[in-house]
């Protein structure tokens, strides 16, 4: 039997918390060796920008390289303006349709026919309105 530092036997369970902390370290070991490896493939098997050959062929591979990259931070910056757009197109729907409605019963109610403001105003407020529904589909258009 093995014994401890001090002279007393080591007890099955301490030889079992051995031998489990052992392999518990060769697996680690092991599965790091194996994380390389996977990392490793991973990055040969990554596509690399062919070797430029010449002037021609390095200008446009720095500019396809640069072009994405504008591209990348225009699309970002329309994107977050288009929504801005969809939600002011949303409030200015809303205001609109209640001023419609507000006006609706004043062109209805009256007996010797409609003052003339009334008719151009709801026009007014009919054409902004399609106007807003025009903006947001372009806006939902321009954002796919």
């Amino acid at each position: 039997m093995t014994s401890t530092e001090d002279g007393q036997p080591i007890s099955d369970n301490d030889r079992l918390v051995s031998t489990l902390q052992a392999c518990f370290a060769d697996l680690l070991r092991e599965q790091k060796e194996q994380a390389d490896r996977l990392k490793q493939a991973v990055e040969e098997l990554k596509p690399k920008p062919a070797p430029a050959t010449d002037k021609k062929a390095r200008f446009w591979t720095a500019y396809k390289t640069l072009a994405d990259q504008h591209d990348k931070e225009l699309l970002q910056r329309y994107s977050t303006d288009l929504d801005t757009s969809l939600i002011f197109a949303g409030l200015f729907f809303a205001v609109d349709s209640a001023f419609i409605i507000q006006i609706q019963p004043e062109f209805q109610t009256i007996d010797q026919g409609p003052l003339l403001i009334t008719p151009v105003a709801q026009s007014l407020l009919y054409i902004s309105l399609g106007s807003t529904l025009l903006a947001a589909l372009l806006a939902v258009l321009g954002k796919q």
